[in-house]
């Protein structure tokens, strides 16, 4: 099995969940644009971000390497 990264992971849980960019944006208090450069790669969550996900259902299994 390939390993994905967390930008694919959320993007896939996202769409799972029919979330627009958009509504998951609003729902954890960041702009779209975050929500954007997540998925893209370019800029990675915030411990306190992370936490947000995980209360929505959101959990990356390689956290410990991503966040550190």
């Amino acid at each position: 099995m390939t390993k994905r990264f967390f930008d694919e992971e959320l993007r896939i849980w996202r769409k799972k969940k029919k979330l627009n960019q958009r509504r998951l944006a609003d729902i954890l208090e960041v702009g779209i644009v975050t929500i954007w450069r997540w998925e893209k790669g370019i800029q990675r969550p915030s411990k306190l971000a992370l936490n947000r996900l995980k209360q929505v259902g959101f959990f990356w299994n390689d956290e410990e390497r991503f966040s550190g």
